[in-house]
């Protein structure tokens, strides 16, 4: 797994990386899908799969002992069920590791799925990875833009504010 420059690699590409050695299927953007054991995978996606059954959009199937398939072409991959629980989708802050506790405490009770399973779903829908979505049901799928009464609301911030400032001393406004 290589990194280069200032950024790093997010929790997708983690996961991708986690999940060589399993059982996948990959949908392609043309329709094709294909299910096989993820052998090798790349930071920008492209995965190196073996023994794998490819299906084409009609439902032909044709087994391919290996086959390389360019990241930029993929549309979802689905992993086993076991990556839900991987410690990437913690939330490393005093409660949330006293939540993580009480999960930990209650996968030991029998029949105590019902609880995880809300705590996952009350921890996800407050992820900041969300906001965007909430912002877009608020809106009404009309998203203000930033800098014009969007995220924050009111007047335009940062580098739209320092813009619009520049242009206005120009004109001799202000």
């Amino acid at each position: 797994m290589a990194v280069t420059g200032k950024r790093g690699v997010g929790i997708p590409t983690i996961l991708l990386h986690d999940g060589e050695g399993t059982i996948v299927s990959i949908e392609m953007k043309t329709g094709e899908t294909y299910r096989g054991l993820l052998d090798e995978t790349e930071d920008n996606m492209n995965c190196v799969m073996k023994d794998a059954v490819r299906t084409d959009i009609n439902g032909n199937t044709t087994q391919v002992e290996q086959v390389y398939l360019r990241g930029s072409q993929i549309l979802f991959i689905v992993f086993p069920d076991i990556y839900p629980l991987q410690p990437h989708f913690y939330i490393f802050s005093r409660i949330g590791l006293l939540l993580q506790l009480l999960v930990a405490l209650t996968f030991r009770v029998a029949d105590s799925l019902v609880l995880l399973l809300l705590w996952l779903q009350s921890t996800l829908k407050h992820a900041p990875m969300f906001k965007r979505v909430k912002m877009w049901k608020k809106h009404k799928g009309a998203i203000p833009t930033l800098g014009q009464g969007g995220v924050g609301g009111g007047a335009p911030r940062g580098q739209a504010a320092a813009i619009i400032r520049k242009a206005q001393e120009r004109r001799g406004g202000f």
